[in-house]
């Protein structure tokens, strides 16, 4: 219905088709949108909403989701809010980067909800240390590369409970086996 279109080589217009400016003199408050886009019940279409580059969609809102195509960021202090998955599609390599300390917490604090780390088939867990170590415990600074500090009452601080027919505990040094605890119990 509406199409606004230039092909003027002219620099002078800001680099801007078209410009929506409300600018009231004074402090004015209002509950109404200053752009709306409304599509009834019996219209289906591609895309409500749809930023092209060179034809190619960047950024596009449709009936059931939001898309964008090029790298995103969120500049603004505080919280990313999402009520259900992050997934990742890239089917090489996927990372969550910090460029600080990074916790993951689950739940709320007057919540006791499991925190799950897991992989399909035969998928591994790894924790790619090079000097540090991994500290299970309060406030805990491992010194050596997997540390287990605090206390369970009523029950053992480290627990193996081997369900197959091999050895419990295999100790080494340098690939060579110097202690062995077997299913029943021995020690060689």
């Amino acid at each position: 219905v509406l199409d606004v279109q230039s092909n003027s080589t002219n620099t002078n217009i800001g680099g801007a088709i078209a410009s929506y400016q409300w600018l009231p003199t004074a402090n004015t408050i209002s509950t109404n949108d200053l752009i709306s886009i409304n599509v009834n019940g019996s219209a289906t279409l591609a895309n409500l909403f749809n930023v092209k580059n060179n034809g190619s969609s960047v950024f596009s809102v449709s009936q059931t989701a939001i898309t964008a195509a090029l790298p995103t960021s969120f500049t603004a202090p505080g919280d990313v809010v999402m009520a259900y998955d992050l997934l990742f599609t890239n089917q090489t390599s996927s990372f969550i980067k910090s460029n600080g300390p990074m916790t993951l917490q689950a739940g709320e604090s007057f919540e006791s909800n499991n925190l799950a780390l897991s992989a399909f088939n035969n998928g591994n867990i790894i924790m790619d240390l090079a000097s540090g170590g991994v500290g299970i415990g309060s406030s805990i600074t491992p010194l050596g590369k997997f540390d287990v500090n605090g206390e369970k009452t009523g029950s053992a601080l480290v627990q193996f409970n081997q369900t197959g027919d091999q050895a419990i505990l295999v100790a080494s040094a340098s690939g060579v086996n110097r202690m062995t605890i077997l299913q029943n119990g021995n020690v060689g």
